[in-house]
């Protein structure tokens, strides 16, 4: 038997899990996602303190301010 929560993949039984447990853990595993890929983005383009990067892209410039904390 499993543990309140948990999932037993062998017998396929599990707890009660919580609608707003599962989208908490997908929101903040998504943010974390996303700040990785932003993160590996700046070391992909080799930049260094002090260089200047123009965004053209059509949003509010999010990913690039993540890239500019990173360096």
């Amino acid at each position: 038997m499993s543990k309140s929560g948990a999932l037993d993949l062998a017998s396929g039984v599990g707890g009660k899990i919580e609608k707003n447990q599962v989208l908490q853990m997908f929101k903040k595993s998504l943010r974390e996602s996303i700040k990785r890929h932003e993160h590996f983005l700046a070391l992909q383009l080799g930049l260094k303190k002090g260089q200047k990067v123009l965004d053209v892209g059509c949003g509010i410039g999010g990913p690039m301010r993540e890239i500019a904390r990173f360096r």
